[in-house]
């Protein structure tokens, strides 16, 4: 689910889904008409097409980027919304994402102990702009250190990177150690877990989606909680 405390740098326009429906159907309608492009093809109906890009709207993204996402990666909202996130074509407005509670992905990729966990106050984005490569819009110090206050923590390896609102050097990462691990042939996820050190929230990369109710993350959860914001008063007391 999208986070507050990921702020983008512009919020997209506020779009009522009931006052976009005739906008939706012309634009659709006309779409399905002319020839599939990227996710879609000529299966998909308009029934489904406009069903997603209502979903994309009611998360709050203009119809028109909606369409767009769906255009390129087909029906599936969670794609789409990914895609607008990735690509950049809309801010998270908060929309309702549903977090999975069966990430494959947890047994292989979580590999950090709770006892190699800071506090998230004093973890930061650990990547360095090369001065060599000029003209980055990166926001970096004068020593091309990121300094972004918006990190996640990969669940992998524990290396810190800043979030996609910001450098996007968190799924840069990601999208390394995948090359990587497809050169290798070993499970071809990369590191694919991370947990946001703003909210505490868990995202796994290779499923697209938020996780929950997995007792493994839930233990590293609950000690980033206590190095960030302390132990609550009842466990104080048992000490």
């Amino acid at each position: 689910m999208p986070t507050s405390s990921q702020s983008p740098s512009k919020n997209p326009p506020s779009t009522d889904p009931a006052n976009s429906t005739s906008a939706m159907t012309d634009n659709t309608e006309s779409s399905v008409a002319s020839k599939p492009s990227g996710g879609l093809d000529g299966d998909t109906t308009v029934a489904e097409i406009f069903q997603a890009i209502e979903t994309l709207v009611a998360f709050g993204f203009p119809p028109d980027i909606a369409q767009q996402a769906i255009d390129a990666v087909g029906t599936d909202p969670v794609e789409g919304y990914t895609y607008i996130l990735d690509n950049n074509l809309a801010a998270d407005s908060g929309g309702c994402v549903i977090p999975i509670s069966n990430c494959p992905h947890i047994e292989h990729h979580v590999l950090i102990q709770p006892y190699e966990l800071a506090s998230p106050q004093s973890l930061v984005c650990t990547h360095v702009q090369s001065k060599a490569s000029g003209g980055s819009k990166e926001v970096t110090d004068a020593d091309g250190i990121c300094s972004s206050k918006e990190n996640w923590i990969c669940l992998h390896c524990g290396i810190v990177r800043c979030s996609r609102y910001v450098n996007g050097h968190a799924v840069q990462h990601y999208e390394d150690t995948l090359l990587k691990s497809d050169s290798a042939g070993v499970d071809k996820c990369g590191h694919c877990v991370a947990v946001s050190l703003a909210d505490l929230s868990v995202w796994c990369y290779a499923c697209k989606s938020y996780l929950k109710d997995s007792s493994t993350v839930e233990v590293l959860v609950k000690k980033l909680e206590e190095l960030k914001f302390g132990k609550g008063e009842e466990e104080k007391l048992e000490i």
